[in-house]
């Protein structure tokens, strides 16, 4: 919204062997209009249909201007079926679950229109996509009863193990354990 005047002067000279100019200045101007189109979601990590995705992902949706900071929060940027804290720097906005993502699991994410660039223009509409994940964090034993070198143990103990998450039963057997 601002004008703008431009001018060519007398002193600009012609290409010809004369070397003549212009017979009067040239004036002209012109209005510039402020920043009217949406922001848009150029690229998100998982991408959308991405299956396998680790279940302590973080969720990232690249924008394709800089945004109002404050319009970035847990309200426009929502992954289903969880909470979490949402941040926002350069042109990406990070969600980060409070708690891993579940196993084997479809979510949708979501950025809504919200979320507005540096001049007051929101998303045209919600943007979604969705992704799986698979749980690749090994378990490991963080309890054994009796303790690691007890002694005086009854031999009438029973013996036990706690994982760090569930099992599936049908692999804890005489084989395994």
């Amino acid at each position: 919204n601002t004008t703008y005047t431009a001018r060519i002067t007398t002193r600009a000279q012609a290409a010809n062997h004369a070397g003549t100019t212009l017979d009067n200045d040239y004036i002209w101007s012109f209005t510039t209009t402020g920043d009217a189109d949406p922001p848009t979601v150029s690229s998100t990590n998982p991408a959308n249909g991405a299956a396998g995705v680790a279940i302590s992902s973080s969720i990232n949706a690249t924008l394709s201007e800089s945004m109002q900071t404050s319009t970035i929060n847990t309200n426009t940027f929502t992954v289903s079926n969880s909470n979490g804290t949402v941040s926002y720097s350069g042109t990406t906005a990070t969600f980060v679950p409070s708690s891993n993502l579940s196993d084997s699991t479809t979510y949708t994410a979501r950025i809504t229109t919200g979320v507005k660039d540096s001049a007051g223009n929101a998303l045209a509409a919600d943007y979604t996509w969705s992704f799986s994940t698979v749980d690749t964090t090994l378990p490991i034993i963080i309890a054994t009863n009796p303790v690691n070198e007890a002694t005086g143990v009854a031999i009438t103990s029973a013996i036990a193990v706690t994982f760090s998450e569930a099992m599936q039963l049908s692999t804890i057997n005489t084989n395994t354990f």
